[in-house]
């Protein structure tokens, strides 16, 4: 089958005013822009143990990012605030068709990551368990009575503990547990 190039052109861009300022902005953003705009998002997002901070600046970042990529409105330190109090973010975010989108997209990046992290937290944190444990019983072992009476007081110990397990929880030990019954299986000759 052959291909056919497909070229549409790219959306006009809108003007309107606001406030008696002309505010140019895409009405679309482009593929490219919304990756970059995730990627800071979500680095943003995890960026320290300070989930307020890193939220703030994720949003802070997400919003100067689509300003920057999207329109033609100069953002700086001292006017952050009124474009955001003065309405005019919300006038053109409105304006863009695939905000949303990208809004559910980071959804969904933050969902999927916050998940990942978790994982390996978890793990991380078994993994530092059982390694605690074992250099645990290496030391115990190493400063242990390895003699022929050290480990028949270590075997009557054990012996202790089973029967006190037992006691409290019935069946829990082998020593009263019925052994399984083998399958008979038939030679098939």
């Amino acid at each position: 089958m052959d291909k056919v190039e497909f070229v549409a052109g790219n959306r006009e861009n809108i003007k309107f005013d606001f406030k008696k300022n002309d505010v140019e902005i895409i009405t679309y953003i482009p593929q490219a822009v919304k990756l970059t705009l995730a990627k800071d998002y979500i680095n943003l997002m995890f960026s320290s143990d300070d989930m307020a901070d890193n939220y703030y600046s994720a949003e802070w970042g997400l919003i100067i990012g689509i300003l920057d990529e999207c329109s033609n409105v100069k953002v700086t330190d001292e006017n952050f605030d009124s474009i955001i109090s003065s309405g005019l973010w919300a006038a053109i975010v409105d304006r863009i068709e695939n905000y949303e989108e990208l809004r559910n997209d980071l959804k969904e990046i933050f969902k999927n990551e916050s998940e990942e992290r978790a994982l390996e937290k978890s793990f991380g944190q078994a993994l530092d368990k059982i390694t605690n444990g074992v250099l645990e019983f290496i030391d115990k072992i190493k400063n242990s009575d390895l003699s022929e009476d050290g480990i028949s007081n270590l075997v009557n110990k054990l012996n202790s503990v089973v029967e006190q397990t037992e006691q409290k929880f019935p069946g829990s030990t082998n020593k009263t547990r019925k052994p399984r019954k083998k399958k008979e299986t038939k030679k098939i000759e």
